[in-house]
């Protein structure tokens, strides 16, 4: 399957092959550290936040999921930070859901590779750039694409540097 993003003021709308928005995803909060993800009929689903090392996903019926951002680290186990004034780059975002263990890898060029039990299963594509693409399997519920882009999102914006 695949899937087109477009971002409109505060919110991105996701639509699949046949253009019809099955997801939007609603920044909260400055710097987008909360984003809710609404189904195709409005009802929200998840709020996705951002936290120190992990990002936490609550769903409407209350339950949380810890998705874990892993850094690159060197063989004594510390994060590697290419530069003093930028923070390292998260490569992946781990999370066990009701699907089993989900990874989003993270490339250099900041496009994602979506694993589910070791097994690739999509990709979010052009990040950086307005227009997004999601691809995922058949096996990934059609559901899911707004969460795994928010997921991402966060992820990609996680090494941000904040100007006050």
């Amino acid at each position: 399957m695949r899937f087109v993003v477009r971002y409109r003021i505060n919110h991105y709308d996701i639509y699949n092959e046949n253009k019809k928005m099955v997801s939007m995803i609603q920044m909260k909060v400055i710097f987008a550290n909360c984003l809710d993800v609404y189904d195709e009929a409005g009802n929200r689903r998840y709020r996705v936040m951002r936290d120190c090392g992990k990002i936490v996903i609550k769903t409407a019926k209350g339950e949380k999921i810890c998705c874990t951002l892993k850094y690159p680290v060197d063989e004594s186990g510390r994060i590697i930070q290419k530069g003093y004034a930028r923070p390292p780059m998260a490569e992946k975002a781990v999370a066990n859901t009701q699907l089993g263990e989900l990874v989003l890898c993270q490339t250099k060029r900041r496009d994602f590779f979506i694993y589910l039990n070791n097994r690739k299963v999509g990709e979010l594509l052009d990040m950086l750039s307005i227009s997004k693409k999601i691809l995922l399997s058949d096996e990934i519920p059609e559901a899911f694409c707004g969460l795994l882009f928010a997921v991402g999102y966060l992820t990609l914006h996680d090494d941000d540097v904040g100007i006050v």
